[in-house]
């Protein structure tokens, strides 16, 4: 028992999975206060159809909460990426391309992935984490864990 629990990366993904497996939150009530930019800023997506268009975002039907949201578009979709606070919405590792910076054995270095299409992803992903970087080059030898969100 001592083996399966003693791994940092497994107890991260113990963690992370509860988290990353369930669907979006219920959207916000329909009241809408300040523009959208600013509520773009705070985090938060457009209530409103019209506050999807405002953004050029996608008002439909996404996950599996049969209630109409808004996914904005990004930015910075494509552009490589170490860290999700690189990323406007998440950094994907989705291809698991590596960087190596100590070839090893065992091989240490950062995951690399692309900035998501949406502030919000739907979908199997396998996100890195906002500080990776600051946390420094860790062993290559399993992808970042995937994560689904309906």
């Amino acid at each position: 028992m001592l083996n399966f629990f003693g791994s940092p990366r497994l107890l991260l993904a113990l963690f992370l999975v509860p988290f990353g497996c369930r669907a979006h939150d219920a959207p916000p009530p329909p009241a809408s206060h300040g523009a959208p930019a600013a509520r773009a800023a705070a985090g938060s997506e457009p209530a409103t159809a019209e506050d999807c268009r405002a953004c050029g975002g996608e008002w439909a039907i996404h996950g599996v909460i049969q209630e109409p949201s808004c996914l904005c578009p990004t930015s910075d979709v494509g552009k490589r990426c170490r860290d999700g606070g690189e990323c406007q919405g998440q950094c994907l590792a989705d291809d698991g391309e590596r960087e190596v910076i100590q070839p090893g054995p065992p091989a240490r270095g950062y995951f690399v992935g692309k900035c998501a299409r949406f502030r919000s992803s739907f979908g199997c992903h396998r996100p890195i984490a906002r500080g990776a970087l600051a946390a420094g080059a860790i062993v290559l030898d399993e992808l970042p864990p995937q994560i689904c969100a309906d």
